[in-house]
């Protein structure tokens, strides 16, 4: 089996921490690790770590290899450097390719580099069901089941039953409140976790099959004399469009299994609500240097400063040395709007 972890994130959802040269991925969120350290030691006891590729871009690229250095000193993992994201399905074709070289057998499974899975042996066991189900053919996603009418997920609706899991009936983009509320009470809906497991050769031929301009930039890489002009100029060809759009939502090789793993993509500053531990008024506080008194419900993020704080009820306040975010903690999912204030505005320092 092989690992392609997909860390090109670019600090949007978790501003003022997280930022372009910070993304989501190398912070700290919750406990001692970076999310992309804990996404590697995750599956280290199941995949070997010269398996494991990571996929990102310059930027990120040597605070991820130091972060990596950290907790695998002895062991060189591979990196596919993109010179511009242009979303999964490039990333996914450019892995495959270069896996389908080395093994024409081989499993391949995909991750995002910044998610959380408490159930660290239940995700394994179903990761090692799913190599099966790949190996005859079928194209593999883990479906959450949800436990709330979330809006900002994808939805997979699960059709007909066989022995791995439920074969793909539809994808979903984000629904608004009333589909959300419908597909919470029905058992066929899961959310879209975004890990699929599939053989590359299969996942190579559906891509030529559904989208075959992205599967004729391939012979970039193919007749490149190095790596990195390849990946540049592959880059520099193909379309933005993601795995889902490109393949997936087209194929009748999906099948999704049930995954039952305490995941949260940590979505939103509220998500920590969902992870991280609390105090006994329900508030999370992170950093030396808070002062509460009576509130509840409440995130407070410090960092050097003093951040004093009374009677919050249901509040995010982060402190960063150049920023300060405060907004409801139901309102954290419109963060990106502030961002993208800041990128009209051209405040590159706050970016």
């Amino acid at each position: 089996m092989y690992a392609i972890i997909m860390a090109g994130g670019q600090g949007t959802r978790f501003w003022p921490l997280s930022r372009v040269s910070s993304p989501k991925q190398v912070l700290k969120i919750v406990g001692n690790n970076t999310m992309i350290q804990d996404t590697v030691l995750r599956i280290s006891s199941l995949i070997p770590l010269h398996h494991i590729y990571v996929v990102t871009n310059k930027r990120h690229l040597q605070k991820i290899k130091a972060q990596l250095k950290e907790i695998c000193p002895k062991e060189n993992l591979n990196f596919i450097i993109e010179s511009v994201g242009k979303n999964t399905a490039p990333a996914i074709a450019v892995s495959a390719f270069y896996i389908n070289e080395i093994d024409p057998q081989s499993i391949m499974v995909v991750l995002p580099a910044d998610h959380i899975i408490q159930k660290k042996e239940e995700f394994l066991r179903l990761l090692r069901q799913a190599a099966e189900a790949a190996r005859l053919g079928y194209l593999v996603t883990f479906g959450i089941k949800p436990n709330k009418p979330e809006t900002g997920y994808g939805y997979i609706e699960g059709g007909e039953k066989i022995s791995f899991g439920f074969k793909v009936k539809r994808f979903t983009e984000k629904p608004d409140l009333n589909a959300a509320k419908r597909y919470l009470k029905d058992p066929n809906y899961f959310w879209n976790g975004g890990i699929f497991v599939w053989q590359a050769k299969i996942i190579l031929e559906e891509i030529k099959k559904y989208l075959p301009s992205l599967d004729e930039r391939l012979n970039i890489l193919r007749n490149a004399s190095s790596q990195k002009e390849g990946l540049k100029k592959f880059y520099s060809e193909v379309e933005a469009i993601s795995i889902d759009y490109a393949v997936m939502e087209h194929t009748d090789k999906a099948l999704v299994i049930p995954a039952d793993i305490s995941w949260n993509d940590v979505g939103s500053w509220a998500a920590l609500d969902e992870v991280a531990e609390k105090d006994q008024r329900g508030n999370i506080m992170v950093g030396a240097n808070i002062i509460d008194i009576n509130s509840q419900n409440s995130i407070i993020y410090g960092g050097e400063k003093l951040v004093a704080t009374i009677g919050l009820k249901d509040i995010v306040v982060v402190v960063t040395k150049n920023a300060i975010l405060v907004c409801p903690k139901d309102k954290s999912q419109e963060v990106k709007k502030i961002v993208d204030r800041l990128k009209e505005e051209k405040t590159i320092k706050y970016l």
